[in-house]
């Protein structure tokens, strides 16, 4: 017997790399249903979602356990995430040194190297590639 699941995990800042919070099994990968474990929280700055598949086993002493399946064509394992915070574009971020006076140029150099055509800088003031079937809400 193989099962579909769902699991959400948050992302906090943390002093040189994002910090990950403890997964948690969610019924669905809706984005609501993905933030209410985390709803009072605010210092999450991205969760996630990931969907995988499990197989029940039994041994032949008759105990049972669930072992995630590996992925093929027919069971990928699919991930998206939700950000907080606003959607920017090379351009949007080229304005924003003009009017705010930080350097971006390192963040300019990272999106054409790596061919982001978006980033969310995040409620945490942290920038993250926005990649297809990711989702980014209001702070």
């Amino acid at each position: 017997m193989i099962e579909r699941r769902f699991h959400a995990q948050p992302k906090y800042p943390g002093s040189f790399f994002s910090e990950e919070g403890a997964s948690v099994r969610i019924d669905n990968p809706g984005t609501e249903t993905a933030i209410a474990p985390f709803k009072d929280s605010d210092t999450w700055f991205a969760i996630t979602v990931t969907e995988s598949w499990w197989q029940r086993w039994e041994s032949e002493e008759g105990d049972v356990e669930w072992r995630p399946c590996k992925p093929t064509l027919a069971t990928p394992v699919k991930q998206h995430v939700i950000y907080r915070g606003e959607v920017l574009t090379a351009d949007d971020i080229t304005r924003m040194a003009v009017d705010d006076g930080p350097d971006y140029s390192i963040l300019l150099a990272n999106m054409r190297g790596n061919g982001w055509d978006r980033v969310v800088r995040t409620n945490r003031g942290n920038f993250q590639p926005v990649e297809p079937g990711d989702v980014v809400l209001a702070p």
